[in-house]
């Protein structure tokens, strides 16, 4: 990737110029975390991107925080998968479940890190925020109380497994094509 004339200077140093190209090579021998390549040397994610496209040898060079991950849904990075992050560290990020969802965490991911509705209560995700994150009407197994429900949807434990259904019922049409069970003809811009 080609390089400005302050970025070969600060990536190969004064007296090994001119120099107008950077490699992954390069990057990975500055030791350098994400933030610092993005700030001091001015990188733009998609610069970044294009240098190492392979999420994997990111994770692999180290130097990767939770903080970075936000910038890195272009990869995705998934603090559960990818970086072995436990379900507090990612709770104190404050991440929204979109975020989250683009990240590609999953509720199953995190329910092995020891999510339970308890822990559920403090999220504070909309139920559209956890159907992105795959939240399912079949995890609301014989353990959910209409109470802890309650708590962490604000609704039954009965109502939110229709809500659930009905979100995997749209879900599945949009997927098949169909709406109310019958192909559906339209043009996508005819879509509302």
């Amino acid at each position: 990737m080609q390089v400005t004339p302050l970025q070969s200077i600060q990536i190969f140093g004064l007296w090994d110029q001119p120099r107008t190209m950077v490699c992954w090579e390069n990057l990975k021998a500055l030791n350098m975390s994400w933030c610092r390549i993005r700030t001091e040397l001015g990188f733009t994610v998609e610069q970044l991107q294009k240098i190492q496209p392979d999420k994997r040898e990111w994770v692999q060079r180290g130097a990767l925080t939770l903080h970075d991950l936000p910038e890195m849904v272009v990869f995705p990075v998934n603090p559960f998968v990818d970086l072995n992050a436990d379900l507090g560290e990612v709770w104190s990020m404050r991440w929204p479940a979109d975020m989250l969802a683009d990240m590609g965490v999953t509720y199953e991911q995190m329910q092995r890190r020891g999510l339970n509705p308890k822990f559920m209560e403090h999220l504070n995700f909309s139920v559209g925020g956890w159907h992105l994150l795959k939240f399912r009407s079949f995890h609301l197994d014989s353990e959910w109380t209409d109470q802890q429900s309650l708590r962490v949807f604000n609704t039954s434990l009965d109502e939110i497994r229709l809500i659930l259904q009905n979100f995997q019922a749209v879900e599945e049409e949009d997927k098949n094509g169909t709406v109310n069970g019958k192909t559906d003809t339209t043009t996508s811009k005819g879509k509302i």
